[in-house]
């Protein structure tokens, strides 16, 4: 029997400096991390610039402050898009959300606290950001389960409707539940439809396993590795090596054995066989007793979680999502680049219709063949925004991706004269899309708004005609802000 070693303890305290950042403390400075992490400031730099070279963290260049980076949002988007019995529920919330202009959402039981994995906002009551990987305890679920659950005396009180939902194995698996302004006497009506989709979810008999996404299209993954001989001082090799083994946990690969992980980081077994380890003891990771492979573990959500609820950009996007997916019921997402790709920090999920999917946060897409990624480098100077499609492998993901770059840029550069950027299944089949860009003070563009619709109820025309109008407004009015 192999003897279990103590997790490496640099990959222990770059967690904990992780943890550190959330809604009550969303930027922090060096000494301020070494006063809550107890680590000395010598210890805590090194952390911090190795995590800011992964992408983990940000460092202000005028103020000298670390925030969550957006990389970190990789791990939770394999979660979710790994996970498909979420694709099953969701279209019940975005059902419940129409009928009742309540918020619906789903929660995964995690021992005694319930945590959320799906959500559809009432556009009255979600007008502040709720992030999905938001925790509760399940007391507070059991009381909304006995009685609607009030928030507390006022004109109109916030009340919460929940209902538990079984898995395959009989287990209890999650909740659905029903908040926000519910009046008295709808509450029997409303617990009557609660009860009736949750039998029909349990019908589906849902397995909770690792599987890969049926909705995402393989595609070339760039991959960002720190070399082993990076002259670097202060980098924390063992630190780079296990942030570029979790990059392998992908929606299309969401489970990996030791040696599928040896092979594909081409870093020698023992070396992965530890840091493997070490990442479970810190449950980033999971090893399924059976295959004895490993997948992403629910606590890649507590990152996502702390990511949005203190990020000033996302803050600020999300009212104007809001309003867009309650003018139009379509889903909208914001994207920003990176490097090549596009990255989803922020969706708001569609009404439901034949052809439902989502797009989690963290879900990267090329540049060059997505809207929101088109929108953006069309506000670039054309020297970036040409070494930027120089830089790109096109391979096509549908039938209809457009892969001469020279088409590519001269639709880039008529995204910029009309303002907004427009794509026909070019990344995702059976979607048409629309995004405009939103840009800081000076001009540069901070992301993008995308607007997803289905092909088989619009097109290209459609969008320009009806939501091009309402989408510049939406942009303009946030770039004013």
């Amino acid at each position: 029997m192999s003897k279990i070693q103590a997790p490496i303890s640099s990959l222990s305290k770059a967690s904990a400096i992780l943890e550190l950042f959330g809604p009550g403390s969303p930027k922090l400075r060096i000494s301020e991390l070494s006063a809550l992490s107890g680590l000395n400031r010598s210890s805590v730099q090194r952390i911090t610039h190795t995590l800011a070279r992964c992408g983990w963290l940000e460092r202000s260049e005028e103020s000298g402050l670390f925030s969550l980076g957006y990389r970190c949002l990789g791990p939770a988007n394999t979660y979710f898009e790994s996970n498909g019995w979420l694709a099953l529920v969701m279209p019940f919330l975005a059902r419940f959300n129409r009928e009742t202009g309540l918020n619906c959402d789903c929660w995964l039981i995690d021992g005694d606290e319930a945590i959320t994995v799906g959500r559809t906002p009432s556009a009255v009551a979600a007008m502040s950001l709720t992030p999905l990987g938001s925790r509760l305890p399940l007391t507070r679920f059991a009381e909304a389960e006995a009685s609607a659950l009030s928030s507390g005396p006022c004109a109109q009180p916030v009340r919460m409707l929940a209902r538990r939902f079984r898995g395959a194995d009989g287990q209890p698996l999650g909740l659905i539940t029903m908040s926000g302004h519910i009046d008295m006497a709808a509450i029997e009506h409303y617990r009557g439809m609660l009860r009736e989709t949750v039998v029909q979810i349990e019908e589906l008999h849902i397995i909770k396993r690792v599987l890969p996404s049926a909705t995402i299209e393989p595609m070339q993954q760039r991959l960002v590795r720190i070399s082993d001989d990076d002259p670097d001082p202060l980098l924390i090799g063992a630190v780079a090596r296990a942030l570029y083994l979790l990059q392998f946990f992908t929606p299309v690969t969401p489970e990996l054995s030791l040696t599928e992980l040896a092979h594909r980081s081409g870093l020698p077994v023992p070396t992965v066989q530890r840091m493997t380890q070490s990442l479970v003891e810190m449950e980033y990771l999971e090893k399924d007793p059976q295959t004895r492979s490993y997948h992403v573990a629910l606590k890649s959500l507590d990152l996502l979680y702390r990511f949005q609820i203190s990020s000033d950009l996302v803050n600020a996007i999300w009212p104007t999502l809001v309003r867009l997916r309650a003018a139009l019921g379509l889903r909208c997402s914001f994207c920003i680049l990176d490097e090549t790709e596009i990255m989803h920090l922020l969706h708001i999920q569609s009404l439901p219709h034949p052809t439902f999917r989502t797009a989690y946060p963290g879900r990267r897409l090329p540049a060059v063949s997505s809207s929101g990624g088109r929108a953006i480098l069309s506000r670039l100077p054309e020297e970036r925004l040409r070494d930027i499609i120089e830089r790109s492998p096109i391979e096509a993901a549908t039938d209809m991706t457009v892969t001469d770059k020279e088409e590519i840029l001269a639709e880039i550069r008529l995204s910029r004269d009309r303002g907004y950027a427009l794509t026909d299944r070019q990344s995702i089949a059976g979607e048409v899309n629309i995004a405009a860009a939103v840009a800081g003070a000076d001009g540069t563009p901070l992301g993008a708004v995308v607007i997803s619709s289905p092909v088989h109820s619009w097109n290209i025309a459609r969008l320009e005609r009806e939501v091009a109008p309402i989408l510049l407004d939406e942009t303009w009015n946030a770039q004013m802000c």
